[in-house]
């Protein structure tokens, strides 16, 4: 028996199912944004109702930590968030050993690159080269050139990326709930969020040297400030 083959389509359905868990996060950010759009549209356009503005802007950009705490549904979930920091912290400095460990080592390899061979970010460079550059198609690498820049400020870890990660994993989570928040209201958006932290797919990504969450959290964001 070959296990190679099995190898190969564990992986292969492992990829698919994350591809897709991706794909229903977004389909979900959609329906919210556009089933919610034309209330919050003509409350914005009617400059006469100055309650109706209000309810829009309504903890749009959060002031002061102090007030901002002083609310018992944002203190729940900063304490939340410190949770989930402190359950994946001891992570950090993992080497990428576990799930997606093929992607993760191609792009810590740009990374690499990007810092021992050229700083060019339209020509990323991979390690899997035979005898050519190493040059690849890929996304736009801004994620892989975010760590190569605190590499070079902090020195060359090979863990950065998981702290990049878990900063964009933080941002897309806050902005998940003050989305929330805007749409319908302060105890549905906690309970979605705390549901989204324990999502198998995001506390996978929310780890891993891999530009998922982050473009996860720019989506969010993009909604959000809409």
């Amino acid at each position: 028996f070959n296990y190679n083959y099995l190898f190969f389509y564990h992986n292969y359905i492992q990829e698919n199912f994350f591809v897709l868990n991706k794909n229903i996060i977004i389909f979900l950010f959609l329906m919210i944004y556009y089933n919610n759009n034309n209330y919050y549209n003509s409350n914005k356009n009617n400059a006469n109702n100055i309650n109706n503005i209000d309810d829009y802007n309504i903890n749009r950009f959060p002031k002061g930590l102090k007030k901002y705490l002083n609310n018992k549904y944002n203190l729940l979930f900063v304490i939340a968030i410190l949770v989930f920091v402190f359950i994946n912290a001891p992570i950090i400095t993992r080497p990428p050993v576990d799930e997606h460990s093929w992607r993760q080592t191609d792009t810590a390899a740009v990374i690499r690159n990007f810092q021992e061979e050229s700083p060019n970010i339209f020509q990323p460079r991979v390690d899997m080269r035979q005898n050519h550059s190493g040059i690849t198609g890929m996304e736009f690498p801004a994620y892989n050139y975010i760590v190569y820049l605190l590499n070079i400020i902090f020195g060359f870890q090979h863990w950065m990326g998981r702290v990049v990660t878990m900063l964009f994993s933080i941002i897309g989570l806050f902005l998940f709930f003050e989305f929330l928040k805007m749409r319908f209201n302060q105890r549905e958006a906690l309970l979605s969020s705390l549901l989204l932290m324990i999502f198998p797919i995001y506390i996978i990504f929310s780890k891993n040297i891999q530009p998922d969450i982050m473009m996860i959290s720019l989506f969010i964001g993009s909604l959000y400030f809409a």
